[in-house]
């Protein structure tokens, strides 16, 4: 019966509190620390037939070793470890150490009582108790939890194994239930050479009246610490521990908290305004305690028992703010000084408004910067937290207008929505913007957002297809008294041209001095920026070509002399403006040629050298072989020095030069007679050479 009251003693309060069952104790279901020469492993059964089934087949543990970054892992050892029999386990008494004995023996009495005994002295006393499977994960989770208090428990248990390393090596160490085989087992890779020392939480101290509430952050550290203790010292050299079991953070091994939960310890102290000192040091799962830990220190100190009670306040004509309070004179000696806060709404920031008033004042005189103020006193104690006030409400007087917004930007896209940017007012006690909004400068604006808005951006959506060319804006700004800024200066926005310019007119083709003149009018739109002017050789293109393009500073005129004559041609003109809008096309007008200006007939001549032949040919091609009578051939050896050669058919549309000499040159002129009366241009200048 003893056995039963340690189990309840020693594990209820952690593991019948929450409830747990297996794998809750251990971070991951094996882990392994280097400690010395030695590397120690330790595992958790997954299950509490598993660790039935260990107690009498045990489990393998394999180590493996390879030299740090060379090669593949090898095998070192092979083991099967049992718990140690129970008639051997006094050899193992910790005597020195109660609360160990005191698990020791707990430790002992489960590995050799029957689940179904524990379950008939204990089961009310454990959730599901009336099940032997939760009893028997109950059993498995003391065990693995008094485990952790000191390794040679785990060895003990079953539970347990450590070896001998060597320097320069690394170790895969596998651990497997041997029932089941090495395909269940759980692999740890340790690098003694890697080895780092886990930081021990930080430690939080709130002092207080004879007492100091300590805190600190665990679920981050639960990978290496299983628990904590405090120590305690009155000089920061010798500290004696607070207690001898250490702290465990329950929310930690509850698998269903996600959320980081502090531990909180509330200690006593001897007396106020004498220094202390705590230390943390972290327990880790192998029953070992961090050499090192973290420190805080502090004193407790008498704490003010009451706050400031405000029992005036007010306006003064010269809207200044008149604050009372009453405070017990018997406290005024731990106080350091008075401060007054102020905020302009009751759930708004409070800034500082009077500070460093002395620990006997009973009242302030505060100018007002807000329409809405709202005050509280603060007691700011020697030792501790500041102490407030109920706050108070005290309305101001205001007068002065915000500033003028700021305009930044404004701008129109091409479906019609204006926007406009500012900066932010910074006044606190801004209340928003008003917009107005006219179709022309001089007009009247009008308000177009009844309701002032916080926001700095505008966006208003207006009817592009008006004939006026742009919009116009004001902002004001207006304070919580209704104090109105001064209007901004006119926003005017362009609005978007989606209209292409009027039609420019034709005004008049004429065909004089072998010379086609073209004039046109102006189009009427006051945004146009260029013309273009357009042909079309009636006889010969479907197309529309490009022939001219004219500002609006130039005259509106042009001369075509690259024509064919006896033909007839066709012109039109468009305009386009600022936005690349292009006209409708004028109404074409056209123009019948008739020259006696010499003609180009021909249409291609190149020169072919045939090396091997030493000789050359003159090809050529005319555009329109019929008006073709002959042709007059020039030749000379420099192209100032030709003279007229022969008179040649115009067919077979070749001439051949032979017995040419290498490095000869020659040069020729074409000059074709026609036969209907016009005459034909001269041909260019061709150069025949044999390299």
């Amino acid at each position: 019966m003893i056995i039963f009251r340690k189990i309840i003693f020693l594990f209820s309060f952690v593991i019948l509190g929450l409830g747990l069952t297996a794998q809750v104790v251990l971070p991951e279901y094996a882990i392994a620390k280097v400690k010395g020469d030695e590397i120690l492993v330790r595992w958790e059964p997954e299950t509490p037939q598993e660790w039935r089934s260990g107690m009498k087949s045990g489990y393998t543990v394999e180590v493996l070793e390879k030299r740090n970054g060379q090669g593949n892992f090898t095998p070192l050892s092979k083991n099967v470890v049992k718990p140690i029999p129970n008639n051997q386990w006094d050899a193992f008494v910790p005597k020195e150490d109660e609360i160990k004995m005191e698990y020791f023996d707990a430790i002992r009495g489960i590995m050799i009582t029957d689940p179904k005994q524990v379950q008939a002295e204990l089961g009310e006393n454990i959730e599901g108790g009336d099940n032997i499977e939760a009893v028997d994960s109950f059993l498995l989770s003391a065990i693995v939890y008094a485990t952790s208090f000191d390794f040679t428990f785990c060895e003990l248990s079953g539970l347990g194994y450590k070896f001998k390393i060597e320097k320069g090596k690394e170790y895969q160490i596998k651990v497997y239930p041997t029932q089941k085989g090495a395909s269940s087992a759980r692999t740890m890779t340790l690098n003694p050479a890697e080895g780092k020392i886990p930081n021990v939480p930080r430690l939080e101290a709130e002092w207080g009246d004879l007492r100091v509430k300590l805190k600190w952050e665990t679920k981050e550290h639960k990978p290496d610490f299983l628990g904590y203790f405090l120590e305690l010292s009155e000089d920061n050299k010798e500290f004696i521990p607070t207690g001898n079991v250490p702290y465990i953070n329950m929310w930690d091994m509850e698998p269903n908290v996600e959320d980081s939960v502090p531990l909180e310890i509330e200690d006593t102290l001897k007396k106020n305004y004498v220094t202390y000192w705590y230390k943390l040091k972290g327990l880790d799962y192998f029953g070992d305690r961090t050499k090192h830990g973290t420190i805080i220190s502090g004193y407790g100190y008498e704490k003010i028992p009451i706050i400031p009670l405000v029992n005036e306040s007010d306006q003064t004509p010269d809207n200044k703010a008149l604050i009372k309070w009453s405070f017990d004179k018997r406290y005024e000696r731990l106080v350091k000084e008075f401060i007054v806060i102020r905020a302009d709404s009751l759930t708004g920031e409070f800034e500082d408004a009077l500070v460093g008033l002395p620990p006997t004042a009973r009242e302030a005189l505060i100018p007002m910067e807000h329409n809405s103020n709202y005050f509280r006193v603060l007691c700011i104690p020697k030792d501790g937290k500041a102490m407030s006030s109920v706050p108070v409400f005290i309305m101001g007087q205001d007068t002065i207008a915000p500033a003028t917004p700021e305009v930044l930007e404004w701008d129109m896209d091409s479906s019609g929505v204006a926007s406009i940017k500012w900066m932010s007012n910074i006044e606190s006690d801004f209340w928003g913007y008003k917009i107005f909004r006219s179709n022309n400068r001089t007009n009247e604006f009008t308000l177009i957002t009844p309701k002032p808005t916080r926001d700095t951006v505008f966006l208003d959506t207006v009817n592009i297809n008006t004939l006026t060319d742009s919009i116009y804006y004001q902002v004001i700004s207006l304070d919580k008294r209704n104090n109105r800024s001064e209007f901004t200066d006119i926003i005017a926005i362009p609005k978007p041209d989606i209209r292409p310019p009027v039609t420019p007119m034709l005004n008049s083709i004429t065909f004089e001095n072998d010379t086609i003149q073209v004039t046109w009018t102006v189009s009427p739109s006051h945004d146009v920026v260029r013309y273009e002017l357009y042909r079309k050789w009636m006889d010969e293109e479907k197309s529309w070509t490009l022939l001219a393009e004219k500002d609006t500073s130039e005259n509106l005129v042009y001369y075509d002399v690259d024509y064919e004559n006896k033909s007839q041609y066709a012109y039109l003109v468009v305009a386009i403006d600022d936005a690349d809008l292009v006209s409708p096309p004028s109404k074409p007008k056209t123009v019948f040629t008739k020259s006696n200006k010499p003609q180009q007939v021909f249409k291609d001549i190149r020169v072919e050298v045939d090396k091997r032949k030493k000789e050359a040919r003159i090809v050529w091609e005319f555009k329109d072989p019929s008006v073709i009578e002959n042709i007059v051939v020039y030749k000379g050896p420099a192209e100032d020095k030709t003279s007229m050669l022969d008179v040649i058919d115009p067919k077979p549309n070749e001439l051949v030069i032979d017995d040419m000499k290498k490095g000869e040159e020659l040069f020729f002129y074409f000059h074709p007679s026609l036969n209907n009366g016009d005459s034909a241009k001269f041909s260019d200048l061709i150069k025949v050479e044999l390299r």
